[in-house]
C-alpha cells in the first residue's frame, strides 16, 4: 500500500460489502481504520492469528488477521457477547493476501474475484488462485481480515478480550483442523458396530450406525473426539483417557486428570449394555455458537459383549437436524413409531395427525435424549389440552443428573416478557439454578410454549421418576400464579367484587413487575383501612374545628431480597394520600437518625378515581436499633411530624435509639425552648445535643415531669412516685447502672468524663443553706428541675457557686474542652460565647463607673441627665 492508487484500491476491497452502514460514518474515519488494520497485518506466520485492539475517542476497535476459516465470525461475536463487550459494527473483508515465504511479511492483498463463488470458511472449496498474485518469494492465500467496533474499553477489558479472543481462535483452527480426522472416526466407529461380538444383546447397535452415518452427512458439527476405558479402581467404576486418542477441542486434557468420575446416574448407565448415549455436556462450546455441547457416546464392547470403554464425539447438531422431518432422522424415527404404536390411533384419523404434529414440533434436543415412555407421557398430555386455557408443566431430568428439562405451556395472550421472568424466577428458585437457557414457541394455537434447560448444581439429587412428577405437580401452580394477568390475579383473590371491581386496574406497570399479586393484597388492605381512618379522623377533626396534614400509614419490613443489599437493615412503606418528594421525606428519616438508601415511588388509581401514593424506602438504622421492634415508635413519630401535630428535629434520634416514643420527646423539646426564652445564650441545637449525649438524664427528667404533672395521679401518689423516680437515679449514680435498661444492657452508654448521666439527681435533698456553698465534686444537687439541666451540662452535676450570696447563674455548657464529644467548630463558639461575655461585664462596669463619678460625685451620664431635667 505504498502510493495513493493502491491505497484507494485496498480501502475499497476492505468495504466492499459494508453497505448502508458506510452513511453513518466519516469517510476519513474508515480509511484511518482500514489504515490501522493493514498495519496488524503487516507480519503473520501461517497457522497464527494477529489480535490488537485499538482504541478511538468514543469506540475501541478489534481487529483480528487469521487464516480463512469456518465460524470465526459467529464464534468472536460469541465471546464479545460472553464478555458483555456491545458490538456496533461488524467488518469482514475476504482477501486474498500474498506474504514473503521467508518473512511472512504482507505484500499485498486484495479481494476475492466475484467469479470465485467462495464465502468465508469455505477454504477446501476454494479454486486455484495461484495465477492472481505471488512470485517464487512470494505465497498467496485466503486470509480472514475481522474488524469489530465495541464500546470504549478500558485497559483490563481490553486484556480480558485479547486473552478471551485468543483462545477461541485457538479452538476454532484445532476443531477446522481436526475435522476430517473426527469425521472419518465417526465413519469407522459406524463399521466396527456392524462386526461387533453378540450384538444380538445389544437393541440399538443399527440405530448407531445409522445415527454415525447420517452425521456425517453434514448434520452434525464435529469440534470434539476422545476415547476412554471404562476401569474399576478401589471398586468405583472410571473412566481413564486412552493417551493419544484427543481430537479437536479435546485434543489435550485441560484440567491435568485423566481419570474422570461418574456420578451415580453414570455409573449405572456406563455398565449397561447399550451402544448410544446422547445428552449435553456439561460445559458450553467456544466455536460456532454459545451452547451447551451436544454428547455423543458410542460404547465399546469386549470379545464378550460387556461394555469396556466409550468413544465420544462433542459438537453441536446442524440446522438440518432441527428442520428435518422426524421421520427423517435415525434415532427419531424409531422413538416416534414406538409412541405412534403405544397410543394406538388409527392411523390417518386426526388424533393420529395431531400426535405427530406435537411430535414434530417437539424440542429436537428433547427428542434426542427422552426415553420411550416418558415421551409417550408427555405427548399425550399435552395432545390432552387441546386449546384449553390453562397453565401445564413437564419436568424431565437428563440421564446423568446434570440438568432438567422444563415444558411450560399456558395461554399464549398472556405471555410477555415479565411473565417469562417470573417464570425462570419460579424455576431458578426451585432448582437452584447455575444458569437457564430458554427457547419460546407460539403458534396460532390458544397456547404458547416455553423449553428451558436448566442447569443443576453438582450438588443436586434428582431423585425417582416419582419424585420429579411430586415436583411438577408442586411447582405447576406457582408457574400458574406466575403467568396469570394481574387483573385477574387481584379478582381472584379478592372475594368481595366490589374491591375487586376497584383494585383490579389500580397498579402501574412498574408495581407489577416489582411485586407479586400477594404482596398487592396486603397492599390494599392497608390503604383501604388507611382511607377509612382518614375519614373518622376527618369527620373528628371537622367537629373539634382541627386542621392538618393526614397521617400516613408506615410499614416496616426486611425485605426479602435483603442478601442484594448488604447496606440496607430494612424497608417501609409509607401509604399516603398526597404526593411527596424525597426532599420532604428525607429531612424527617434523618432526624430520627435514619439514612435512606433508596426510594421506589408508585402512584396508584382506583377505579372510582381515589388517588393513592405508596413510598418503598431502603433504611439503614443506627447501630443497635431493631428495624422491626421499633417500627411502631418509628411510624408514630413519623406520622405526627408529617401531619404537622409535632416538629421534627435531632431530638427525634432519641425515639428509636432509646425506645422514647414522640410524646416524650416532646417534653424534653419543651425544656430546650424554655431554656432559650429564659434567656439561655446556648444554642437549641446544643441543648439537643446534650441531651442526646446524655440519655439517662434525659429519661430521668421525662420520668420526673410525668410523675410531678400526670393529672391521673393523686397527690400521694405523685409524691410516691416522685421518690421512686430519684431512688432509681440513687440507684444507678451508686452501682453505674443504667437507670432505665440495667447494667450491662444494649445500648446503655457508659460513664465518661464529662457525662453527667449518673449525676443528675440527688442522694438526698439539701437544705437551702449548704446549696449555697461549693461542695467537694461527686457531692448531691439540689432536687432537678429545668433550672438543673444548665447547672449539670456547665457544671457536671455541682452545685453552683455563690456570687453576692446567690447562686450564680450558670450557662449550660461550660468551656468546650471538658466536651470531647463537641468538634472544633462548637469549640470555637463557645469561646466567642466566653469573649462576648466578658465584653459586656466589662461594659457594663464602665457604664457603672461613668453613672456614678470619681468619689461618689456624679458621673457624666448622671450630669447628662441633669441637664436634661
Amino acid at each position: 500500500m505504498s502510493t495513493g492508487s493502491s491505497t484507494e484500491a485496498f480501502v475499497a476491497d476492505y468495504y466492499e460489502h459494508l453497505g448502508d452502514d458506510a452513511r453513518e460514518y466519516d469517510p476519513a474515519t474508515l480509511r484511518a481504520r482500514a489504515e490501522s488494520h493493514w498495519q496488524v497485518a503487516l507480519t503473520r506466520p501461517a497457522k497464527t492469528a494477529n489480535v490488537e485492539i485499538l482504541t478511538e475517542a468514543d469506540r475501541s476497535i478489534l481487529y483480528i488477521v487469521t487464516d480463512d476459516m469456518p465460524f470465526l465470525v459467529d464464534s468472536v461475536n460469541a465471546e464479545l457477547v460472553r464478555q458483555h463487550a456491545a458490538i456496533h459494527l461488524v467488518v469482514h473483508p475476504l482477501l486474498v493476501v500474498t506474504r514473503n515465504r521467508e518473512t511472512h511479511e504482507l505484500v499485498g492483498a486484495t479481494r476475492m474475484p466475484v467469479n470465485a463463488g467462495v464465502s468465508s470458511g469455505d477454504t477446501s472449496a476454494m479454486p486455484d488462485i495461484s495465477h492472481l498474485l505471488g512470485t517464487e518469494d512470494d505465497s498467496p492465500h485466503l486470509e480472514s481480515w475481522i474488524a469489530i467496533e465495541i464500546d470504549r474499553a478500558s485497559v483490563e477489558a481490553r486484556e480480558r478480550l485479547i486473552e478471551g479472543i485468543a483462545r477461541v481462535l485457538h479452538d476454532v483452527r484445532a476443531a477446522v483442523d481436526d475435522w476430517p480426522a473426527m469425521r472419518s472416526k465417526s465413519v469407522q466407529i459406524a463399521d466396527a458396530l456392524g462386526r461387533l461380538p453378540h450384538a444380538e444383546g445389544i437393541p440399538d447397535v443399527e440405530q448407531a450406525r445409522d445415527l454415525l452415518h447420517w452425521l456425517d452427512q453434514d448434520n452434525f458439527t464435529f469440534l470434539g473426539y476422545r476415547e476412554y476405558d471404562l476401569e474399576s479402581i478401589d471398586g468405583e467404576d472410571v473412566l481413564t483417557i486412552r493417551p493419544d486418542s484427543g481430537l479437536g477441542l479435546l485434543r489435550a486434557v485441560k484440567d491435568g486428570h485423566e481419570i474422570q468420575h461418574l456420578t451415580d446416574a453414570g455409573r449405572t448407565m456406563a455398565r449397561e449394555r447399550r451402544a448410544l448415549v446422547i445428552t449435553k455436556a456439561n460445559s458450553r462450546s467456544s466455536v460456532h455458537r454459545p451452547a451447551y455441547f451436544d454428547y455423543i457416546g458410542i460404547k465399546s464392547f469386549d470379545a464378550d459383549g460387556n461394555v469396556n470403554g466409550e468413544q465420544r464425539f462433542i459438537g453441536l447438531f446442524a440446522v438440518s437436524a432441527y428442520t428435518s422431518s422426524v421421520r427423517d432422522v435415525p434415532i427419531l424415527r424409531e422413538k416416534i413409531d414406538a409412541v405412534m404404536n403405544e397410543v394406538g390411533f388409527p392411523p390417518g384419523s386426526h388424533s393420529d395427525k395431531d400426535l405427530l404434529g406435537i411430535l414434530e414440533t417437539y424440542p429436537r434436543d428433547e427428542l434426542f435424549q427422552i426415553d420411550v415412555p416418558t415421551l409417550v407421557a408427555t405427548a399425550v398430555a399435552i395432545q390432552r389440552l387441546q386449546e384449553r386455557r390453562r397453565t401445564r408443566l413437564f419436568l424431565r431430568p437428563d440421564s446423568f443428573g446434570r440438568f432438567m428439562s422444563a415444558l411450560v405451556y399456558f395461554p399464549r395472550d398472556r405471555y410477555t416478557t415479565a411473565v417469562r421472568l417470573r417464570i425462570e424466577k419460579e424455576l431458578t428458585e426451585t432448582f437452584d439454578a447455575e444458569s437457564l437457557d430458554f427457547e419460546a414457541r407460539m403458534t396460532e394455537s390458544t397456547l404458547a410454549r416455553l423449553f428451558y434447560r436448566i442447569r443443576l448444581p453438582k450438588t443436586a439429587t434428582v431423585g425417582t421418576n416419582d419424585d420429579v412428577a411430586a415436583l411438577a405437580a408442586a411447582l405447576e401452580p406457582r408457574l400458574a400464579m406466575a403467568v396469570r394477568s394481574w387483573a385477574e390475579g387481584i379478582t381472584e383473590q379478592l372475594h368481595e367484587p366490589r374491591l375487586a371491581h376497584l383494585w383490579a386496574e389500580a397498579f402501574p406497570p412498574s408495581y407489577q413487575v416489582d411485586y407479586e399479586v400477594e404482596d398487592a393484597l396486603v397492599d390494599i388492605s392497608r390503604f383501604e383501612a388507611y382511607a377509612a381512618g382518614l375519614k373518622t379522623a376527618a369527620a373528628r377533626d371537622a367537629a373539634a374545628s382541627v386542621t392538618g396534614s393526614p397521617r400516613p400509614s408506615v410499614h416496616v419490613y426486611l425485605s426479602p431480597n435483603a442478601a442484594d443489599r448488604p447496606a440496607e437493615d430494612a424497608r417501609v412503606k409509607l401509604y399516603m394520600m398526597e404526593s411527596q418528594s424525597l426532599s420532604q421525606i428525607l429531612p424527617y428519616f434523618q432526624n430520627l437518625g435514619i439514612e435512606v438508601l433508596d426510594e421506589v415511588p408508585f402512584e396508584i388509581r382506583t377505579s372510582d378515581g381515589r388517588e393513592f401514593f405508596l413510598y418503598d424506602l431502603g433504611l439503614r438504622y443506627p447501630s443497635g436499633v431493631d428495624p422491626v421492634g421499633t417500627g411502631d415508635l418509628l411510624a408514630d413519630s413519623f406520622g405526627a411530624a408529617v401531619s404537622g401535630a409535632i416538629e421534627s428535629d435531632g431530638l427525634d434520634r432519641l425515639v428509636l435509639r432509646e425506645g422514647m416514643p414522640w410524646r416524650r420527646v416532646v417534653i424534653l423539646r419543651s425544656y430546650a425552648k424554655y431554656l432559650r426564652q429564659m434567656g439561655n445564650t446556648n444554642s437549641y441545637d446544643f441543648v439537643g445535643d446534650t441531651l442526646l449525649a446524655n440519655p439517662a438524664v434525659s429519661g430521668g427528667l421525662v420520668d420526673l415531669f410525668e410523675a410531678r404533672f400526670d393529672p391521673a395521679r393523686d397527690e400521694t401518689e405523685r409524691i410516691r412516685r416522685t421518690e421512686e423516680v430519684r431512688a432509681q437515679f440513687r440507684r444507678g449514680h451508686r452501682t453505674g447502672r443504667h437507670p432505665r435498661r440495667g447494667p450491662g444492657a444494649p445500648g446503655a452508654p457508659e460513664p465518661h468524663r464529662g457525662d453527667a448521666a449518673h449525676e443528675l439527681l440527688p442522694e438526698q435533698a439539701l437544705p437551702e443553706h449548704q446549696a449555697r456553698s461549693e461542695p467537694h465534686r461527686g457531692a448531691a444537687v439540689p432536687e432537678a428541675d429545668v433550672r438543673d439541666l444548665g447547672v449539670l451540662a456547665a457544671r457536671r452535676g455541682r452545685a453552683p457557686a455563690l456570687r453576692h450570696g446567690r447562686p450564680r447563674r450558670a450557662a449550660l455548657v461550660g468551656p468546650a474542652r471538658r466536651l470531647p464529644h463537641r468538634g472544633a467548630r462548637a469549640r470555637q463558639g463557645a469561646d466567642r460565647q466566653e469573649r462576648r461575655d466578658r465584653a459586656d461585664r466589662r461594659q457594663g462596669r464602665v457604664l457603672r463607673e461613668e453613672a456614678a463619678g470619681p468619689h461618689g460625685q456624679p458621673g457624666r451620664v448622671a450630669r447628662r441627665r441633669h441637664r436634661r431635667l
